[in-house]
């Protein structure tokens, strides 16, 4: 029997289905850019969009999957209501960072977010308009909306005290949406992310070539500050203390949208494939601890983690200060976490490079400077 055939006119009963494109991610990118296809999905939704013309172009800077900018040509009909435009996530095209996505379950957990979480999460997230996963967990599609008048945050480049502080208000609002825990029918996605002592193991390991790569790059300070949290490694991934809430788990300025010229002043929170239940402030300290330089982190983190805590208590949550300096104190050392693993573990750029670099170096100097390594 042969290939369905991606291009099939919109009525046609043989055409594919997501799930069946799925199975084929070649076959699903060439889906994308026909307008058989969103003639067909849009008119599932109760839409009759008449679309005659897709244009698509990838967007963002994503190390395990990927992003394009899908925009329709409509001819008549009553595509109001649906958008000009949509974002399309999938599964990446590299095969090592689509791989290390799988193993991770991020597809699962993504998708998972999207249908069951997004509808009443309180930070901003971009609506959904289509969501499925296929059936070995390795591929899947997010149609997203497409925020166009906002701009993607830069963890090199770094992020302005104004965006970080309206980022930690989301953030805040992630937090307590689901502070006393997460909604029911969640747990099949929300589960343990696995044996911390196996985490531990595997972080030694991959600090080996971590090393060995940024050796030039990176300064004495940090590499050391890396090995000695190699060293610990067993009790930090394992003792997490503090308040407990649904965490994003990547909360940093390239999986933020900074709000230009939208119509929103809200920063607008993507990539949500690493979305579990943790510690709250490991959310915090991440973020801060990488978003900014060092010296602009020193003049503002003060004031910007009291807004963080103000935002909780104004959502009736009874955080207390202590709680917050501690486990922002506790915690900065979760950029170095993810530096040295993911580095190792994703298709290699030269921007993601100059990423994993940045992220070591503000997180290590962090976690220097507020005595992370005393408090494990």
């Amino acid at each position: 029997m042969p290939a369905p055939d991606a291009t099939n006119a919109p009525d046609d009963a043989t055409a594919p289905s997501v799930t069946e494109l799925l199975e084929d991610h070649g076959l699903l990118l060439a889906a994308l850019e026909t307008p058989a296809f969103w003639n067909r999905e849009l008119r599932r939704r109760g839409d009759d969009p008449h679309v005659v013309g897709v244009r698509t172009r990838a967007v963002g800077t994503g190390q395990v999957a990927s992003c394009h900018r899908v925009v329709f040509d409509l001819d008549g009909g009553d595509g109001e209501g649906f958008p000009s435009s949509v974002v399309v996530k999938t599964g990446s095209e590299d095969p090592t960072s689509r791989l290390t996505s799988a193993t991770l379950r991020h597809p699962e957990t993504e998708v998972g977010f999207y249908s069951r979480m997004a509808p009443t999460c309180t930070a901003r997230v971009p609506r959904c308009h289509l969501a499925a996963l296929n059936a070995n967990g390795d591929d899947f599609l997010l149609v997203l909306e497409d925020l166009t008048g906002a701009t993607q945050g830069d963890q090199v480049g770094g992020m302005e005290p104004e965006h970080v502080g309206a980022a930690l208000d989301e953030l805040a609002d992630l937090h307590a949406t689901w502070w006393a825990g997460p909604p029911g029918g969640t747990e099949e996605f929300l589960t343990d992310r696995g044996d911390p002592n196996a985490h531990a193991v595997l972080l030694a390991m991959l600090y080996e070539g971590f090393a060995e790569r940024y050796a030039s790059v990176l300064d004495a300070e940090v590499l050391s500050a890396a090995e000695r949290l190699v060293g610990l490694a067993s009790r930090y991934l394992v003792e997490r203390p503090g308040p407990t809430s649904v965490t994003h788990g990547d909360f940093r300025p390239d999986n933020l949208l900074l709000p230009d010229a939208d119509g929103s002043d809200r920063v607008a929170v993507v990539d949500w494939q690493t979305v579990s239940v943790g510690p709250a402030l490991a959310d915090v300290s991440y973020f801060m601890g990488g978003a900014m330089p060092p010296e602009l982190r020193r003049r503002h983190e003060a004031e910007l983690l009291g807004r963080y805590g103000s935002r909780l208590r104004s959502r009736g949550i009874g955080v207390t200060d202590d709680e917050i300096t501690s486990g922002y104190r506790r915690y900065a050392l979760d950029g170095l976490v993810m530096a040295i693993g993911a580095s190792q573990v994703v298709g290699r750029t030269e921007r993601g490079d100059e990423m994993f670099c940045a992220m070591a170096t503000r997180s290590a100097h962090h976690a220097l400077e507020a005595g992370s390594f005393e408090l494990i």
